[in-house]
């Protein structure tokens, strides 16, 4: 039972029962949230989603810490309502070829057979376009019927031939000229091209400025490791499509058979997502897509065409108040907003959709309410902007010539993605695998660091397990060729067009197949034959070889020198190295060493294998405060010959194979974002 006493109240009891109250008032007021006790601490309460789940919002945690910098990462889902339809909107499509010089030979072939294939697969509605490209572009294709007309289109397919310049940015206009008159829901242009641009405008800025999709989705395929990537993705980023990296052409068949089946399934177009952002939220970046401010304070992104039956996923990155603590102040938590994302698109059948969601977030001062409110799936959306960072980081890295840095960020952020796969399930989890499987490359693993495994002693019997699997046309797998050096994967990779009578230039490679017993030459060859098989088996080799390549750098060039510890103890302690002293180091031993000039700063090491490496030293000490200007003149000549020593060691693997590693890894940035 509970009983309630109650006093008269007098004229000085009054004044302190109002005392009282304006300090409660004044402490528990508007500015001061009560505080929440720990045992069952708030949740916000999520934003009403919308019945049909379109449009779905959320952040990694809905905790953020108020002591920290409230970087936060806000993901958004976009799932248009695909049940129901079965008939598609017809598709305008035009291809771009690339038909100058340097795609003379097997790129040109692929290019053929990739046209036909896609061409032989439009529907009865389907219209197509061809472009081709060299000194100047020609239509040889106009925007066509696919259905009653598809003996002729391919005809004039089987005509294109290599020769002249790249007039990349004719090739492009010409292509959306002859999409003009389309009034189809769906207009592709696709892109291909294995050059850099050297007619009309040759810079991407220049190409960009000129062209104009006008509701035209632009994607490119880079074939090779020739083409200007920034032009390519310039490009794709403009006209809101995709970007491909193809280190080999036989794979062009299946990327274009993609992008035909993309277009097809469109059921929405001109999507765009507004971010309203609450007072003092900051944006910090959209991965992979451009943000335009708003008069209003607000941010507008282009997202283009939905597909039925995929996910659309967006992270963005923002930073949210998180404000001081007085020390007199009780710990508790705050509700706040982050702020209102609005999702506009237009149905290719039906009346324009607009859809709305808010987020909210709770300030707090408990670091396990952070960690234990991270929700998997928000997980994975915010793990898709790291990871697109991270590679994009490696490629630049790749650029400046720093394969084993590059190699251990990618290793670091694989490892960090492994270690939350446990914390996940469901649809989550397989995209959380999927960004995994991005990490999971020859590349990243090949041993540049001299502490490269021995060949298997059974490598000869490998390699003829291997070929012969090749030969058959039977799948080999990642075990079957670990370890095989990268002179017999080429062998195998061509093992795949030398079964089906391919006559190759290479003098070497004729030779060698027409030692085989099985190998015959067929001036009739066409792509048309390789099975699934066989350009799986190109594709998967062709990774191998790159990383087997690079690896080829790793030993030193030869014994001798002080020795790596006397280097070591020379650029800690500030003095200047020579040339001669670095001839016998591998090249981890030479990263080591560049980078013990930084570390005598105190400059902060991003991967793991460096962070340890110099931890283990009594010298070293992280400063936040680390700036260039403490590098002395001794430290940035030893920089630069430890550099040039790099460059000279790398340079044995050939470019080609490390060329490719960084366009891999800025088309897998893309793909980390889908």
């Amino acid at each position: 039972m509970f009983v309630q006493l109650r006093a008269p109240a007098t004229g000085a009891s009054m004044l302190l029962v109002c005392l009282a109250a304006l300090g409660a008032a004044l402490y528990f007021g508007p500015w001061r949230p009560a505080p929440v006790a720990d045992a069952a601490p708030p949740t916000p309460e999520p934003p009403a989603a919308p019945r049909d789940g379109v449009l779905r919002i959320g952040l990694e945690s809905p905790f953020v810490h108020d002591a920290g910098d409230g970087v936060v990462h806000l993901g958004v889902r976009i799932t248009p309502p695909g049940d129901g339809i079965t008939a598609r909107a017809p598709v305008a499509l035009a291809l771009v070829i690339d038909s100058s010089g340097s795609m003379d030979g097997l790129a040109m072939d692929h290019a053929r057979f990739a046209a036909r294939t896609v061409v032989e697969r439009l529907g009865p509605g389907d219209r197509v376009a061809v472009i081709d490209f060299d000194d100047d572009a020609t239509t040889p294709v106009p925007l066509t019927a696919a259905g009653s007309e598809r003996a002729p289109i391919i005809a004039a397919i089987d005509a294109m031939r290599a020769d002249g310049s790249t007039a990349l940015y004719g090739g492009v206009a010409a292509g959306l000229a002859a999409l003009a008159p389309a009034t189809d829901a769906t207009r592709r242009l696709i892109l291909v091209s294995d050059g850099q641009a050297n007619v009309g405008p040759d810079t991407p800025e220049a190409v960009v400025a000129a062209l104009d999709p006008a509701g035209v989705t632009l994607s490119t395929i880079g074939v090779g490791t020739g083409y200007d990537e920034a032009m390519m993705l310039a490009v794709a980023d403009h006209g809101r499509g995709g970007f491909h990296h193809l280190a080999d052409p036989i794979q062009l068949a299946e990327i274009l058979d993609a992008e035909l089946k993309s277009a097809r399934a469109v059921i929405a177009r001109d999507a765009v997502i507004e971010l309203r952002p609450a007072p003092g939220v900051e944006l910090l970046g959209v991965a992979g897509i451009e943000a335009e401010p708003r008069a209003d304070g607000g941010w507008r992104l282009a997202v283009g065409e939905l597909y039925a039956d995929e996910t659309r996923s967006l992270t963005v990155k923002l930073r949210v108040p998180t404000g001081a603590r007085l020390p007199s102040m009780p710990l508790v938590d705050v509700h706040r907003p982050v702020g209102a994302v609005a999702l506009a698109y237009t149905p290719v059948e039906g009346e324009p959709v607009t859809r709305s969601a808010e987020a909210h977030y709770v300030l707090t001062p408990s670091l396990d309410k952070v960690r234990a409110g991270q929700e998997p799936a928000w997980m994975v959306a915010a793990d898709r902007m790291r990871v697109s960072h991270v590679l994009v980081d490696a490629a630049a890295l790749l650029r400046a010539g720093d394969l084993l840095e590059a190699q251990a960020i990618l290793r670091d952020e694989r490892a960090r993605l492994k270690s939350r796969r446990g914390r996940t399930a469901g649809d989550a989890q397989a995209e959380l695998d999927a960004l995994i499987a991005l990490l999971a490359d020859p590349y990243v693993d090949a041993q540049l660091d001299g502490d490269a495994a021995p060949a298997a002693p059974d490598v000869d019997a490998r390699f003829t397990a291997a070929l012969d699997a090749v030969r058959q046309g039977r799948a080999v797998d990642d075990a079957a060729l670990a370890g095989i050096d990268a002179e017999r994967l080429r062998i195998l990779r061509n093992a795949a067009y030398a079964r089906h009578g391919y006559r190759f230039k290479s003098a070497e490679l004729r030779r060698f197949f027409g030692s085989t017993g099985w190998y015959a030459e067929d001036a009739g060859f066409d792509p048309a034959r390789l099975t699934k098989a066989d350009v799986d088996n190109v594709a998967r080799i062709k990774q191998h070889e790159g990383g087997a390549s690079i690896a080829a750098a790793a030993p030193a060039v030869a014994p001798g020198g002080p020795g790596f510890d006397p280097l070591f103890e020379a650029i800690r302690s500030g003095e200047e190295v020579d040339d001669g002293a670095l001839a016998g180091l591998d090249l981890g031993a030479l990263r080591r060493l560049r980078n013990t000039a930084y570390a005598r700063h105190g400059y902060a090491f991003r991967s793991t294998d460096l962070q340890a490496f110099f931890a283990a030293t009594d010298w070293y000490a992280a400063d936040p405060a680390y700036a260039p200007a403490r590098l002395t003149a001794a430290d940035g000549q030893n920089v630069r010959r430890i550099k040039a020593r790099e460059q000279a060691l790398l340079a044995r693997a050939g470019g080609e194979a490390v060329r490719d590693f960084e366009l891999r890894s800025r088309a897998n940035a893309r793909r980390a974002l889908r």
